[in-house]
């Protein structure tokens, strides 16, 4: 059931995957060579942030966006989060997880200001993307509990709904692509 689920989430990650915001981020140093031997995942982490290196931020404060679009802010740290989770979950150990998403949680306030303010307005519009998005987020939250509870086999199973609700919620809001000249 786990490696289902890891392969159908690491599917639907590689493909809906905007490597564009990989690209932008500063290259974290590189590691010496290991003493003993090497990390099967270590690939991921490339990728991904650590899930013991989330930044301790309460569920309460929101998260401060870069200039540009907020949604896009929250997108690369749902991003993050996801890889995250894949490498927790072949790991086996997904107790720190749940510090990885709140900080997820945080970028959704910041978001909910945005679109309360109008300074972000959707494509497809306000009222969808606010039920879409509390969707979104409440699966989260059965993810968070499974992982709260170190169960990776729950863990697992509830990324593939976090996932598929990451589909849905593009298919009706991403911003089209500017048309070719």
């Amino acid at each position: 059931m786990r490696t289902l689920a890891l392969l159908a989430a690491a599917s639907l990650l590689a493909i809906g995957c905007d490597h564009k915001a990989e690209q932008a981020a500063p290259k974290a140093a590189p590691k010496e060579a290991p003493a003993t031997k090497p990390d099967p995942h270590a690939d991921h982490a490339a990728h991904a942030p650590s899930t013991t290196a989330a930044p301790a931020t309460p569920a309460t404060a929101p998260v401060a966006a870069p200039a540009g679009n907020v949604v896009q802010a929250e997108m690369r740290l749902l991003l993050g989060a996801v890889h995250s989770t894949i490498t927790a979950v072949a790991d086996g150990d997904v107790g720190d997880l749940p510090d990885v998403w709140h900080v997820v949680h945080s970028a959704k306030q910041t978001t909910e200001a945005a679109l309360k303010d109008g300074s972000y307005a959707p494509r497809g519009g306000v009222e969808d993307f606010v039920a879409r998005d509390e969707a979104f987020h409440a699966l989260l939250e059965t993810l968070v509990i499974a992982a709260s509870k170190r169960d990776v086999d729950a863990t697992a199973a509830a990324l593939g709904p976090v996932m598929a609700g990451c589909n849905g919620c593009h298919t009706a809001h991403k911003p089209l692509p500017a048309p070719a000249p």
